[in-house]
């Protein structure tokens, strides 16, 4: 996964000099600034598929984001929500992968889903090693996807807590 047009940059020299079967990136912007110029530089690459991360949070009627996203034909989108997932899934032909934040933690959350079209998951990060391993054995596990290491990610959102309880602080541009 990469953050931001400079470590595509970056992993673009890198990649170019290695050698490698297959290789999957998820490009994850904040602001969606770069995409098209990022798509185009790692789609150079020999093997690579190139993805685009949605949003987390998806507001009623807000499509604008998803609309760019199909426009520019990633080879995948990396669904965060259900909403991204139903309206992308109405609206282009663009292979959907589920992120870790759809919480699928069993193999009925997983053989739901997968029945409904999505080409990959993320297992949840809460399972344990059993739990894991349970997932694996009663579903397709070739179609779910593990992270082995990942930093948690931090939560964001247009209210802030911390200004709102424990500063003076009283919206996002003060937090």
């Amino acid at each position: 996964m990469l953050r931001d047009i400079e470590q595509v940059k970056e992993a673009f020299k890198i990649l170019k000099e290695c050698e490698y079967e297959r290789l999957l990136i998820t490009l994850d912007f904040e602001f969606g600034k770069d995409y098209k110029l990022s798509l185009e530089m790692l789609r150079e690459l020999p093997n690579c598929k190139v993805g685009i991360a949605t949003n987390r949070i998806l507001k009623p009627k807000e499509y604008h984001h998803l609309n760019v996203l199909t426009r520019l034909r990633p080879d995948f989108i990396l669904c965060r929500n259900l909403g991204s997932f139903q309206y992308l899934s109405e609206k282009c032909d663009i292979p959907l992968k589920g992120d870790f934040s759809l919480n699928v933690a069993n193999s009925q959350t997983a053989n739901y889903l997968m029945s409904k079209g999505f080409q990959t998951l993320a297992s949840s990060y809460d399972l344990n090693a059993k739990q894991l391993e349970n997932l694996l054995e009663n579903t397709d596990a070739g179609r779910i996807e593990v992270n082995i290491h990942q930093y948690m990610p931090s939560f964001h959102m247009e209210h802030c807590v911390y200004a709102a309880f424990m500063s003076e602080g009283s919206s996002f541009k003060d937090c």
